[in-house]
């Protein structure tokens, strides 16, 4: 009997070396490609056991005990993932074939996607999101605590509004009614920046995209959120106050009248934080600085 497999997208190598995973069904030639969510190396696939093993090549010695340990803890997270969804797609082959029904790929489709459907009219926003943010820990360890950060803020301002706008969120309803409520929230009531808020509807868009791949939203009207246009304010000093503070006596704090110092010159200059920084008699004409450093060896 034909059944579905596991495979690895090598073509679809991400910036950070990492390939998605699908589950494979092809029937009379045709095949159909469900994305498990999940993105490995390819040296970390194994074909053959259609399993993650990321302890490939890590020895098995004392010094790496705890580092196999954690890869096999990862591992195992990812396989029973990939698992369940291959379990699920070869059940509803069976379950076709006993009714004398083809399963072809689009057949197949329709009752996996049927199946999310389901799921989704039961799936509240929030839920939902504290999978997302298990997958970004468990499957890109290297997302640095900042990024984790910025997910953990969306996933809390998300929580107050639902709680102070007594609204129940559910994955598969977040359109543009949400949309324009949850913006007044995050201007009106944090009182957050054009910037902040574009940050926000950023994270938001990505983790719709998760939840999209997922199969836990049909609904696409998120995809037409956009950020806010930021007006940039620019804040400089007039020649006046440059002056005045290049004339302004520091003599009792050597270390202010340095920093003084180089603030003017690279006001007057032009010259970077890290070109300045750089800067020796080496550099000094007559009338001039030369910054070609490394004609100079500086």
């Amino acid at each position: 009997m034909v059944e579905a497999k596991a495979i690895i997208r090598a073509n679809r190598e991400d910036k950070y070396g990492n390939c998605p995973i699908y589950i494979q069904y092809v029937n009379d030639q045709k095949p159909v490609l469900f994305f498990t969510g999940i993105k490995v190396p390819v040296i970390h696939w194994d074909k053959k056991r259609q399993l993650v093993n990321s302890l490939i090549g890590i020895s098995n010695t004392k010094s790496n005990q705890t580092l196999r340990e954690e890869r096999k803890r990862e591992d195992g997270k990812k396989n029973s993932t990939i698992g369940l969804m291959k379990s699920r797609i070869n059940q509803i082959i069976l379950d076709l074939l006993h009714n004398d029904i083809v399963p072809t790929v689009e057949e197949v489709k329709t009752r996996y996607n049927g199946e999310n459907n389901n799921k989704e009219k039961k799936e509240k926003l929030l839920d939902v999101f504290d999978q997302y943010l298990e997958f970004k820990r468990d499957v890109r360890p290297k997302l640095s605590v900042n990024t984790i950060k910025h997910y953990t803020t969306l996933k809390n301002h998300l929580e107050n509004f639902s709680d102070k706008k007594k609204l129940v969120l559910k994955v598969n309803e977040i359109d543009n009614k949400f949309y324009n409520k949850f913006l007044k929230y995050l201007f009106d009531d944090l009182e957050h920046s054009n910037n902040t808020v574009g940050t926000q509807v950023k994270e938001l868009k990505t983790f719709m995209n998760w939840a999209v791949e997922n199969g836990y939203v049909t609904n696409f009207a998120y995809k037409k959120f956009k950020k806010p246009k930021a007006q940039a304010n620019f804040t400089y000093l007039t020649n006046e106050e440059l002056d005045l503070l290049a004339r302004y006596d520091f003599s009792n704090n050597k270390r202010l009248e340095e920093v003084r110092d180089l603030f003017v010159l690279s006001c007057a200059t032009g010259l970077r934080f890290s070109d300045y920084s750089r800067l020796s008699k080496m550099n000094k004409l007559e009338d001039a600085i030369d910054t070609d450093f490394q004609n100079r060896g500086s």
